[in-house]
């Protein structure tokens, strides 16, 4: 089972969920900002990609 949010479109909506909660958007519009974004917080990309992980290891874990 590998997690829906390893996609660079679910990782950008939960990266935008968190820095700008307010603009709402969908996954592709999320990727497509993210695409044009010139000043992208390394440090919450790091902290969404961290969520998925462990995310991703608990489903792993249950699905034996």
């Amino acid at each position: 089972m590998i997690h829906e949010a390893f996609t660079k479109a679910y990782i950008a909506f939960r990266y935008y969920s968190i820095k700008h909660p307010e603009r709402n958007y969908t996954s592709e519009q999320a990727r497509k900002q993210f695409m044009q974004d010139n000043r992208v917080d390394k440090a919450l990309v790091r902290k969404v990609i961290d969520q998925v992980y462990s995310e991703q290891k608990r489903l792993l874990k249950e699905g034996k």
